[in-house]
């Protein structure tokens, strides 16, 4: 940890009690979030990560393919952070572990590749009703009990309404869980070799 002497150095001592924490200043993350059917259904989410200046530097848009077989396409190497995308309109909530899993190998990868802290999940277009707070803690509740692998390789599984329009449908508690999630990313090392 660093510390300013320019306290001490006036005090004309050696005490350290008079040394005070600078402010570190923290690395803001890219983050990519990827859905199947285009950037649109997800425009309002993005909008409001790229208002998340203090914590997010940039955003990128991944097209997931519709197919599970040509999800192997997907690369994460040029990736920080990544936010899986799913609406529910589309086929119901088959993240992983469950029959139909759709994400349970594009998951694992992303996960390994850029660790469980800088994925997150978002299963979006909830209507109103399910996100009231009581519906809402059940279905995430039924969700870890049924997918567990998607909540122990993200480091948030998160709720929401419509993606489309900003702001996103996204009940405070999502909200402040996505943020929490964005703060406490932190992008991959890369590494260099020695020639």
């Amino acid at each position: 940890m660093e510390y300013d002497k320019s306290l001490q150095h006036m005090a004309g001592t050696t005490d350290t009690t008079f040394l005070t924490k600078k402010k570190k200043k923290r690395r803001r993350v890219t983050v990519t979030v990827g859905t199947t059917g285009g950037s649109e259904r997800v425009a309002g989410l993005i909008a409001l990560l790229r208002s998340m200046d203090d914590v997010v530097k940039s955003v990128n848009f991944r097209d997931i393919p519709y197919n599970v077989r040509d999800m192997d396409q997907v690369s994460f190497d040029d990736m920080e952070v990544f936010i899986l995308c799913h609406s529910i309109n589309n086929r119901r909530l088959p993240i992983t572990d469950i029959t139909d899993a759709l994400y349970d190998q594009l998951l694992d990868r992303a996960y390994r590749k850029l660790g469980r802290q800088n994925v997150i999940i978002i299963a979006y277009d909830f209507k109103d009703n399910d996100l009231q707070p009581n519906v809402l803690t059940s279905k995430l509740d039924a969700f870890r009990i049924q997918q567990p692998t998607a909540c122990k390789k993200s480091s948030a599984v998160v709720f929401a309404g419509q993606c489309a329009s900003s702001p996103p449908d996204l009940p405070e508690d999502q909200h402040s869980k996505l943020c929490s999630s964005l703060q406490k990313a932190t992008p991959p090392q890369k590494c260099c070799a020695i020639l």
